[in-house]
């Protein structure tokens, strides 16, 4: 293995260590936020109408509608894993340290949202592991994945969906010249600071927004030799 190999792998299982600690504290110090004090009663009503088998009312239940259901479904299954039991919403302070009797619940939920976050960073590492290292670092991601919010579980799809080794045309070799994808994902690096915030960058935005319209079915087949990717 190559010295320079070698430092790139150092670099992402420091990137890996870092995100584990950063949640995890996270996870054990944040105070409640609005968002959870909307999410997680919620979650418990869902919890509630799997154990009845009540499966027909989960599309009925419009609290919180405009929120797809799904990741309050997975916390109301790890509420039902872990037996957490449903705290006196009332005896949560907003924004202050969690009191015992709330801690297993907040634990529970949040916990998914810190795997999901650790395996975005462990994702953004096959790319650019100085890039994963910025973003183990940065305070909003290690928020919201360490709280029991709805954005950590679709960003790891996201991180999934963009991987080195779901890139069409990623195998191609140097000599064909960089196609499209591998230029707008970030699939070759552009810089660790670009490359941590690759799921921002406005080119793959107007492919999404041209595919939801019908007006695209893949990814551009080649890009401008001199252009760089925006980001």
């Amino acid at each position: 293995m190559s010295r320079t190999r070698l430092l790139a792998l150092l670099v992402a299982l420091a990137a890996v260590l870092v995100a584990v600690w950063q949640r995890a504290h996270a996870v054990e110090r944040l105070g409640q936020d609005f968002d959870e004090a909307t999410y997680l009663p919620i979650a418990f009503t869902y919890a509630g109408m799997l154990e009845e088998g009540r499966w027909g009312d989960i599309g009925k239940l419009r609290e919180n509608f405009e929120h797809p259901p799904l990741v309050k479904l997975l916390f109301a299954q790890s509420v039902r894993v872990t037996g957490a039991p449903e705290p006196d919403w009332s005896d949560v302070p907003m924004g202050q340290p969690i009191p015992d009797a709330a801690r297993p619940v907040f634990r529970a939920t949040r916990s998914l949202s810190a795997v999901a976050g650790v395996l975005q960073v462990g994702l953004v590492a096959l790319v650019d592991p100085l890039g994963a290292l910025l973003l183990a670092w940065d305070p909003y991601h290690t928020k919201y994945t360490s709280q029991a919010y709805l954005e950590a579980v679709p960003g790891l799809f996201a991180c999934s969906r963009c991987s080195p080794s779901s890139a069409p045309g990623a195998t191609a070799s140097r000599r064909d010249g960089p196609r499209c994808p591998a230029r707008c994902w970030g699939w070759r690096r552009r810089g660790s600071i670009r490359t941590a915030w690759w799921a921002g960058s406005r080119s793959c935005r107007s492919w999404w927004r041209a595919r939801a319209r019908g007006g695209a079915r893949g990814p551009p087949s080649s890009c401008p030799r001199r252009r760089r990717s925006s980001w």
